[in-house]
């Protein structure tokens, strides 16, 4: 425990060394417990996605409560890193945790996360005519990437107001979700799947997207960053086709073009937003037994 009652440790995994800060913090009836993970290469040419499953025990090795997966991506943003936060109140919400009894009773957290390192240091995004690349490759985010990742990009590498994303897999609720978030001004989405974009104006219309939206932030119990979003109706095509020609390249970003020109609402979501990865593997690399009696 350091000056300022925070708990700072550093454990390596393949090779990479990584930091995590815990600290508490008391908010009216609310206590907090923050952790901070940061990683030796937390600059802008490295981005970190990390799941942690934390466990929390009590003195006696009884569980106090089970496993709660918090996702985020470390990036340069502050001391530490980006950060998880555990909330606990004597109110009935949260986790259910007297606040009064609340540090007495805590003495561990065991904490096991994911993660993927992606490496830009030695290959840059490059702009060319307003379009997001890496290396020689336009960005795809496809299932599974929601509008965290999206975002992170966005703030980072989309700077003009020409910024476009190709998106694949637009079947899928995980895309819907994540063309959803990107609709703000000034980001434009195409793709190069007319069939999936032709299934989403079929199966989605706008009563729908919003249902849906709202369903995935409720469920994943998302709150506190507001977001502005545009939309329109999606005319029906006339005719589907099974392979994507030249001349419709130009009818799609018209039609997504279209998204942009509608009415507006807002919802509110969580910054760091819920993902899963099919391929993803679950790795444990760090336990804490952090003592704080």
């Amino acid at each position: 425990m350091d000056e300022n009652g925070r708990l700072s440790e550093e454990f390596v995994i393949d090779g990479l060394k990584w930091r995590i800060k815990i600290k508490t913090e008391v908010s009216g009836t609310t206590k907090y417990l923050c952790v901070f993970l940061r990683h030796e290469k937390d600059t802008a040419d490295y981005l970190a996605e990390v799941s942690q499953h934390f466990t929390i025990f009590d003195k006696n090795g009884r569980r106090l409560m089970g496993s709660m997966s918090c996702d985020y991506y470390t990036k340069n943003s502050n001391e530490f890193g980006c950060s998880s936060i555990l909330r606990w109140n004597g109110n009935g919400n949260g986790f259910g945790f007297d606040v009064n009894h609340w540090e007495k009773d805590f003495i561990r957290i065991e904490c096991e996360f994911d993660y993927k390192l992606y490496d830009f240091s030695n290959n840059p995004a490059i702009f060319s005519d307003g379009v997001i690349k890496i290396g020689n490759d336009e960005i795809h985010i496809n299932k599974g990437y929601y509008c965290a990742f999206s975002k992170f990009f966005i703030e980072n590498f989309g700077k003009n107001n020409n910024t476009q994303i190709t998106i694949n897999d637009v079947k899928s609720d995980d895309m819907l979700m994540l063309l959803a978030s990107l609709l703000p001004d000034p980001i434009h989405i195409t793709s190069r799947n007319y069939d999936a974009l032709m299934d989403m104006s079929e199966k989605f219309d706008v009563p729908m997207l919003i249902q849906k939206c709202d369903e995935h932030f409720k469920k994943h119990q998302c709150s506190n960053l507001l977001s502005r979003i545009s939309y329109a109706e999606i005319p029906t095509p006339k005719k589907r086709r099974k392979t994507v020609v030249p001349e419709e390249n130009a009818k799609i970003k018209e039609l997504i073009g279209s998204l942009k020109r509608g009415k507006e609402f807002k919802w509110l979501f969580e910054q760091y937003a819920f993902k899963e990865f099919e391929d993803s593997t679950k790795l444990q690399i760090y336990k804490a037994s952090t003592k704080f009696l």
